[in-house]
C-alpha cells in the first residue's frame, strides 16, 4: 500500500478538490452573503500510482538463443565410428577391399615412428582445424518490475456554500479532474555467453594385429596385403585447445504505458479560519473514476561481440489495453487565500484511494495498475 506520507510532496502548486470552488473572503461582512456559488479551475498533478509487472519473457518461454552451439571436427578425418577415408597432418587411413567386411585396413600411411605406442599397441594420427562453440547461461530470472505512474492535467470545480458561521464555512462541491498518465518499465531476465574453441583431433587406432608396424614412413596399398589396423579410430581425443570469448547476449524488455484518469469527486469542504483572511480547507470526498491505459511491450534479444557492435537477433512486440469505471474515496487539505472580494487562490494536496486494481496480460506477462495516488493542485476561483 502506498503511504500518505506522499502528501508531503503534494503541497507544491495544487488545486483543492473542492477548495477553489467557493469564495475565500478577506472579511465576513454580511454584504457578501449572496455570493454562495463558486467556479474554479487550475492545473493539477497526480502521482504515486503504481504499475507492477510479473511473468517471464519470450526468450525464456520459447527457449530462444542468440546462437546454436556446435562441435565440428576437421572434415578430413571423417566420422569417428564408421568406415571412411581419412587424411591427417601426419598420414592417412583409407578403406581397402575388406574394410566393410571386417572393419580393418592395410591401406594406410604414417610419417613418424613416434606415432606408434608399444605399450598400448596403438598408432595415433593428428589433424588441426576442429572448432566448437559452447554456451553458458549467466542469468535466467523471472520478470518482476515496478514503476510509479504519474500525470499532469486540469481540475475544474463547482461549489455551493451551505453554512456560514463564526470562523467556519461548509460547502458542497463537485470536482472533475483529468490527468494524462504514463510511465515505463525496463528489465532484463536472461543473459548468456559463448566461448569459441579451436582444437586438434587425435585419432587412436588399434595396432594389435601383427606386432610392431613397419618403420615410418610406411605406406600400405589398396590391394595389399600389408599391416592391418582398424579403419575407424578406437578413440578420438582433442588437444592443443585455444579458447576465447566469442559473444554474449541478453534480452531487453520494455513496457510503455499511456492512458488517462478521469475523476469525478463529490463531497463537502470545511473551511476553518486561521485569521487574517486565510483559511484551512478540509475536503473529504467520494469519487467515480474512469481509467483507461494501453501497454506496449517490446522485447529484443541483443547479441554483443567483443570487437563489434551490438545487434538485435530476435524481436517481439505485444500490446494490451484496459478501461473501466472504478469507485474511490479520498481526503485533502489545503490553504485558501483571498485575492479580492470575488476571487480566491487555493493550494491543496490530497490522497485518493481506488481500491480495485486493473489487470491485463501482455505477451508472457501480467500487468497490474493501482490508480490510488496523491494529487497536487493550484487554482483560482470566482464566486457569485
Amino acid at each position: 500500500m502506498k503511504s500518505m506520507s506522499s502528501l508531503s510532496v503534494v503541497l507544491f502548486l495544487c488545486l483543492p478538490i473542492l477548495a477553489v470552488l467557493s469564495p475565500l473572503r478577506a472579511d465576513d461582512d454580511d454584504k457578501d452573503e449572496g455570493n454562495k456559488w463558486s467556479i474554479g479551475v487550475g492545473p493539477s498533478y497526480r502521482g504515486g500510482m503504481e504499475l507492477r509487472i510479473s511473468g517471464s519473457s519470450w526468450v525464456q518461454e520459447r527457449d530462444v538463443h542468440a546462437a546454436t552451439t556446435y562441435r565440428r571436427d576437421p572434415p578430413e578425418v571423417g566420422p569417428g565410428n564408421a568406415p571412411a577415408d581419412r587424411t591427417y597432418s601426419d598420414g592417412w587411413v583409407r578403406i581397402d577391399p575388406g574394410t566393410y567386411r571386417d572393419g580393418l585396413t592395410w591401406y594406410w600411411r604414417h610419417e613418424d615412428s613416434t606415432q606408434y605406442s608399444p605399450s598400448d599397441q596403438t598408432i595415433s594420427f593428428s589433424q588441426s582445424g576442429g572448432a566448437m562453440l559452447r554456451r553458458s547461461i549467466d542469468a535466467d530470472l523471472p520478470l518482476s518490475g515496478e514503476e510509479d505512474l504519474d500525470g499532469f492535467g486540469l481540475t475544474m470545480t463547482l461549489g455551493r456554500r451551505l453554512y456560514r458561521g463564526d470562523g467556519c464555512r461548509v460547502h458542497l462541491g463537485i470536482s472533475l479532474s483529468y490527468w494524462s498518465i504514463g510511465g515505463d518499465v525496463s528489465a532484463s531476465t536472461f543473459s548468456e555467453s559463448y566461448t569459441k574453441t579451436t582444437y586438434n583431433i587425435v585419432d587412436v587406432y588399434d595396432a594389435t594385429r601383427g606386432g610392431a608396424p613397419p618403420p615410418a614412413p610406411y605406406e600400405g596399398t589398396y590391394i595389399g596385403p600389408g599391416y592391418l589396423i582398424t579403419n575407424a579410430p578406437m578413440a578420438r581425443r582433442s588437444g592443443n585447445e585455444r579458447s576465447w570469448d566469442f559473444m554474449s547476449a541478453r534480452n531487453d524488455v520494455r513496457f510503455d504505458v499511456d492512458g488517462y484518469l478521469l475523476e469525478l469527486r463529490v463531497g463537502p469542504r470545511i473551511d476553518l479560519s486561521l485569521g487574517k483572511g486565510v483559511w484551512l480547507l478540509l475536503t473529504p470526498a467520494v469519487s467515480v473514476n474512469r481509467v483507461s491505459f494501453d501497454v506496449g511491450r517490446n522485447e529484443n534479444l541483443i547479441a554483443s561481440y567483443p570487437d563489434g557492435p551490438s545487434t538485435a537477433v530476435e524481436r517481439w512486440s505485444d500490446y494490451g489495453s484496459e478501461s473501466d469505471w472504478l469507485f474511490g474515496f479520498g481526503l485533502g487539505a489545503g490553504i485558501g487565500i483571498p485575492l479580492s472580494d470575488r476571487w480566491s487562490l487555493a493550494l491543496q494536496g490530497r490522497y485518493d484511494w481506488v481500491p480495485q486494481e486493473q489487470k491485463l496480460s501482455v505477451g508472457p506477462n501480467n500487468v497490474e495498475a493501482d490508480f490510488s495516488g496523491y494529487s497536487a493542485c493550484a487554482g483560482v476561483a470566482v464566486f457569485f
